[in-house]
């Protein structure tokens, strides 16, 4: 009788589904048979897309059969509809039966609205509202909604938007509002320090520890026995921006992406300390590529 490797279905099309694929082949090597079950015939870099409202054009899509080529698996076209776990079946949308003997659900969360009154940015989709706010004002709020979040986007935006404002001869009023003790204090005391440092130099202010709930009349209203922060225009991650009037600042002609960059590359931070994760900071070339780093 000849034994049948196992068949490991994995659902989902995202990160998370591809470094799954990865550590199965890291750890069973290539006995198992494993199938990716996912909406796409490619990985779309979301974290990636926050340079795309600051000039930098959208992040490319990596095809799997790329990913394909370092970690071996079978692309099943579809989403999940259903599970029979008695029966041991996965039917995608289609109705298609995938019989399976281990079943990895890694579908991902449903970006909500975070902040009432306030854009909220989720990916590619979100950057032009975001955009937009920069265009129309300098006084600017990004928020984390919760701390338990990947913190990241949001001091990226931030940086981002400082940089490009002051790209156009405008003079920013950036606060970052987080629910976190600290900035990136989830990657330890050294690198929520250099964070601070880095927000500090460009005259970006930063509330630690408080969690707005809604935005109202140019304010961000946080829960209770938090404070409140003054802004024009409100994104957050979850990220958000929400424009409640328009600030008195002339407006700058958009320069050329090249002068953009360029400015960009001079005012970029310097090099972290060594345990500060590596995916802290944007690299345009990074994001002309559409590759993500490990971690995102």
């Amino acid at each position: 009788m000849t034994h049948q490797p196992p068949h490991i279905v994995i659902a989902g099309g995202g990160v998370a589904a591809v470094e799954a694929v990865a550590a199965l082949r890291a750890l069973a090597g290539s006995l198992p048979r494993i199938t990716l079950l996912a909406p796409e015939a490619a990985l779309a870099p979301r974290a990636a897309s926050v340079a795309t409202p600051f000039g930098f054009g959208a992040p490319s899509p990596l095809p799997f059969d790329a990913i394909r080529r370092h970690a071996r698996f079978d692309l099943h076209r579809g989403t999940l509809k259903r599970v029979e776990p008695e029966e041991h079946v996965a039917v995608d949308e289609q109705g298609e039966p995938i019989r399976y003997d281990k079943l990895l659900v890694a579908v991902g969360a449903r970006p909500e609205p975070a902040v009432p009154g306030a854009i909220t940015f989720a990916g590619l989709a979100d950057a032009p509202a975001v955009a937009r706010a920069v265009e129309e004002a300098s006084r600017l709020v990004f928020v984390l909604p919760s701390a338990t979040g990947w913190a990241l986007p949001v001091y990226e935006l931030a940086i981002m938007a400082a940089v490009e404002l002051r790209n156009r001869g405008v003079t920013p009023e950036i606060t970052v509002v987080t629910p976190e003790p600290a900035p990136l204090w989830v990657f330890g005391a050294e690198a929520s320090a250099a964070i601070a440092e880095l927000l500090a130099e460009r005259g970006i202010g930063v509330r630690a520890g408080v969690r707005p709930v809604a935005v109202r009349d140019g304010s961000a209203l946080p829960h209770p026995g938090s404070r409140t922060a003054r802004t024009d225009s409100f994104p957050s991650t979850g990220t958000a921006a929400c424009r409640t009037s328009r600030t008195s600042s002339p407006r700058a002609t958009r320069p050329p992406f090249r002068s953009s960059r360029a400015v960009w590359r001079r005012n970029r931070p310097t090099p972290p300390p060594r345990r500060l994760p590596r995916n802290w900071a944007l690299r345009s070339s990074r994001r002309r590529s559409g590759r993500c780093c490990a971690a995102c």
